[in-house]
Parts: C-alpha cells; structure tokens; sequence
C-alpha cells in the first residue's frame, strides 16, 4: 500500500502527502524494519530531491541523519 502512495506521490508531488507518507514509513519501520527498509529509503531521496517544500524536506534530512548516526553507534 505505501509503494502505491510512493507512486502517487512521484507523480502529485504533494507536501501533504509526501509528509504523511514519509512518517507512516518511520512509524513503520520500528516495526518492520527489513520490510520497510527500501520504501523508507525511497521515500527520503524522493523528498530530499524533489520536494517543494522546505519543512518537509528538511523533516526527510533530519530524519535520515538522525537514523544514519543511530545505524552506525549500533
């Protein structure tokens, strides 16, 4: 279902969207993290790539810092 919104999303490239499909993904990937792993992923270079709106992108930036300094103290 997300991988359907990440479509959706590439092609409205909307703030709203892109900002609860990005959070569904990291609500998510505490739960199922081999599973949300690629999405997750996807959805950070999408929105740090393509995102007219500053929040949202620097939401994604700070999201995927913070989980890159967490993964590599692990």
């Amino acid at each position: 279902m997300l991988e359907k919104m990440l479509e959706d999303l590439k092609e409205v490239n909307s703030a709203e969207l892109n900002n609860s499909l990005m959070s569904a993904c990291f609500k998510l990937f505490f739960k199922r993290a081999p599973e949300t792993k690629k999405i997750l992923a996807s959805v950070f270079q999408f929105t740090m790539n393509n995102s007219l709106d500053t929040n949202v992108k620097q939401t994604a930036i700070f999201l995927y810092k913070l989980m890159k300094t967490n993964l590599q103290a692990a």
